[in-house]
């Protein structure tokens, strides 16, 4: 059976909600570790401190202060997570074919091409690709600019 040839190039451009979504999803669910010792720290200071407040068990105040500043250090987390997404739009111009990725970034005009195989991981959402170059770079890719047969033509590459 042939492999049809793909060639779709569009122009994109990621904004702060996009670059907040790809931290949250970089950090909560491709690695889904985190989220889940993050939930059990979360359960287990409520816990603590329900019951300390509530004198149900003896709780000591050593452990019912750490429960509540994990929950402060969490939120502080959060906070960062948005401020940090924040910034101007950038727009990039990729091109999706059979070899792999390149894209061209208007901003500072550097072009990059990555071949499929070597790409460290690929993900994807309902909204977004997500092209990762390494542990830590990678390149956001809103779905919002594809109409569903692009879609489909990229997502057989993830």
């Amino acid at each position: 059976m042939e492999q049809k040839t793909m060639n779709v190039e569009k122009t994109v451009v990621v904004n702060t909600k996009d670059r907040r979504n790809a931290m949250i999803y970089n950090i909560f669910f491709r690695r889904k570790w985190v989220t889940c010792y993050v939930g059990i720290f979360i359960l287990f200071s409520i816990a603590v401190l329900i019951t300390g407040f509530t004198h149900i068990l003896p709780i000591p105040k050593l452990l019912m202060l750490m429960a509540g500043a994990f929950l402060f250090l969490l939120i502080g987390f959060i906070i960062t997570i948005f401020v940090s997404s924040k910034g101007d739009s950038r727009e990039r111009e990729l091109v999706f074919d059979n070899q792999g990725l390149t894209t061209f970034a208007t901003y500072n005009s550097k072009e990059v091409s990555y071949k499929w195989k070597d790409l460290f991981f690929t993900g994807k959402t309902k909204n977004y690709f997500y092209f990762y170059l390494d542990a830590a770079q990678f390149i956001i890719v809103p779905k919002r600019y594809f109409d569903q047969d692009e879609i489909e033509a990229i997502s057989r590459y993830i």
